[in-house]
């Protein structure tokens, strides 16, 4: 018996905590859970005052015991057990809820079950993330806040009610005034990422209290902030990174602070780095004098402007003088008209690229890589058109360092398809002599060319994540896989159609030996015969997402391998994300149609 807060509790010791037995305490905390619901979920008035006085006290002790026994280097895995714990736990007390339970009893238990999170509300956390917290905790932890003292990474971007913060418009949110004393015990904080709400009054008590630890701040769509929030954001000289995508604070102001920041390296989400260059070069001689050298900055991101887009060659190029240690570009492309696509070339340390926009038959899109391709090691494409075979294959010779791919929304051209249209149109026998000669002659240029990019192409053999979020045809998919044989994780989404056979034909060359992420979500013709090939010849396979959408896969089979994977003891994830219960209630099945139609119908505003 182990005396805790003043009641007896029959429970086993806290396990001595190793990597291997972390689930140990998830387990422990669980059971744990359901005895303090029991012990003080009365609802009498003693039964009150004693839940009142002692729960607390049970959870500080019970804290101790826990964290004395958790090695440092697993602190933060243990305090993720915690989590998943309670909020499981507390999902299944919810679960419990029917149209005949007790409101009283069920609400002072399920609270019992909730306050138990307070096992991490400590100062030696050090790391609190509100979107990964489950939302059934989120507003009770949110209102312990002030207790994470040691905190170093504070991401409340989800905050209290289970929903994204930045609708605070039309949401009820925890006042500013209860985060802004939080913050004043915050003096070790590192990271902080706040959502819409974030004030100057929160920008004041961040360079009083983190003047010299800051160095990661992120604080978009704030509209709340003012000219005056940058100037006391200029006290914070050791940030390194900084996010404030669409604040309401001028041109100006950021202009100074982005000058005054001396150790900015990330300025992310920054659309309004050509206006702040702009503004330093036309109308700021404090920081650019007329006839000196510009102004260096150290930032490595550039992001094209949320309002018009699209920048001309000599924003560009004044963006490359003042920040020539760029790495990343996110770039919106609109013919040579607008910007030469040239002009990237002078970034010379770039190594992340995403266009959006272009078409390969009509832009200097491929002779682009021929200069720059070499310096990749992430490339996008988002709405580009005409990408073809010989592209990809351009791409294995001129981005042999490439990392990361990806295609979003792009337009295919399948030269062999084209082929086989021809082919066909050839052999009607109503053309003319001269148009069969046209055809012959394009007919057999077209074979030429597709045996040319068939011997030309060079796997990628350092890229290690593809991502095809377009429409292609069979030939062009397959084409990519057979030349991927390192990938590590692979997401294809809707429009790539994929089948047993095209499955046995890339994994009969191709066998993945380094996958562990599998991810398609789009319809396909893909069996459980698939699924099999993937175990067969992908040993380090730990994630398939997508199981619903494989059409040849029937909701038993898949219910019998999500079985065979728990009963073998098999690290492979299979989870699929599930859509939030918008239900009255959430044990339907007590429920006929008709009474669910009757209830909705009562409730209804309509």
């Amino acid at each position: 018996m182990l005396e805790i807060g003043g009641d007896n509790i029959r429970r086993k010791a806290v396990p001595r905590l190793t990597t291997c037995c972390l689930y140990n305490l998830e387990r422990y905390i669980s059971d744990h859970c359901w005895e303090v619901m029991i012990l003080y979920s009365g609802t009498d008035f003693e039964q009150v005052v004693r839940r009142e006085e002692m729960l607390w006290m049970h959870i500080n002790e019970l804290r101790e015991c826990i964290f004395s026994q958790v090695p440092f280097n697993l602190q933060e895995e243990a305090v993720n057990m915690i989590i998943k714990a309670v909020g499981k736990v507390a999902q299944e007390k919810k679960n419990q809820y029917t149209m005949n339970t007790n409101i009283g009893m069920y609400k002072t238990e399920l609270f019992c079950i909730v306050t138990m999170i307070d096992l991490i509300a400590s100062d030696k956390i050090r790391h609190l993330d509100m979107p990964s917290i489950p939302k059934i905790l989120r507003t009770h932890l949110t209102s312990r806040i002030k207790d994470f003292t040691g905190v170093r990474k504070l991401h409340l971007m989800l905050l209290g009610f289970g929903k994204d913060s930045r609708l605070c418009s039309v949401e009820e949110i925890v006042a500013p005034s209860n985060i802004i004393d939080a913050l004043r015990g915050f003096k070790q904080l590192v990271h902080l990422i706040l959502p819409k709400f974030c004030t100057n009054n929160i920008i004041v008590a961040l360079s009083r209290t983190c003047q010299n630890t800051l160095r990661m701040l992120e604080i978009d769509h704030c509209e709340q902030l003012t000219d005056q929030a940058a100037v006391k954001m200029e006290k914070l000289q050791n940030l390194e990174l900084l996010s404030l995508a669409g604040t309401t604070i001028g041109t100006p102001a950021l202009a100074e602070l982005v000058f005054r920041l001396k150790k900015l390296k990330h300025l992310l989400n920054a659309d309004f780095l050509c206006d702040v260059c702009e503004y330093i070069q036309n109308d700021n001689d404090d920081i650019w004098l007329k006839g000196q050298p510009p102004p260096i900055l150290k930032v490595q991101e550039f992001f094209n402007s949320e309002e018009y887009y699209f920048h001309t060659t000599v924003q560009m190029e004044l963006v490359n003088k003042i920040c020539p240690e760029i790495r990343k570009i996110r770039f919106f492309y609109d013919g040579e008209e607008t910007c030469e696509l040239s002009v990237l070339d002078n970034f010379k340390n770039l190594r992340e690229l995403r266009i959006n926009g272009g078409d390969l038959n009509r832009d200097p899109i491929r002779a682009l890589f021929e200069l720059i391709g070499h310096r990749l090691t992430r490339l996008e494409f988002n709405h580009v058109e005409n990408i073809d075979r010989q592209f990809i294959a351009q791409l294995s010779l001129n981005c042999p360092n490439l990392k990361q791919l990806r295609f979003d929304t792009c337009s295919f051209v399948d030269y062999g398809t084209l082929y086989s249209e021809l082919f066909d149109y050839y052999n009607e026998a109503s053309l003319e002599e001269v148009q069969q000669i046209e055809l012959a002659i394009l007919l057999r240029e077209q074979e030429k060319l597709s045996n040319e990019v068939e011997n030309v192409i060079v796997p990628f053999e350092h890229l290690e994540e593809l991502t095809m979020s377009s429409r292609c045809t069979r030939i062009t998919m397959c084409f990519l896989l057979l030349n991927i044989p390192n990938v590590v994780r692979l997401y294809l989404g809707s429009g790539t159609t994929l089948d047993d056979d095209m499955m046995e034909q890339v994994l009969e060359k191709n066998k993945f030996t380094s996958l562990e992420v599998f991810s398609i979500l789009g319809e396909n013709d893909l069996t459980y015969w698939s699924l099999e090939l993937l175990l067969e010849n992908c040993p380090k396979l730990k994630e398939v997402k997508g199981l619903p959408f494989w059409t040849g896969v029937s909701d038993e089979e898949r219910q019998l391998f999500e079985t065979w994977i728990k009963d073998s003891n098999i690290d492979l994830d299979v989870e699929e994300i599930e859509p939030m219960d918008f239900s009255l209630f959430f044990n339907r099945n007590e429920m006929d149609q008709k009474m669910r139609e009757e209830i909705v119908a009562y409730f209804s505003t309509a």
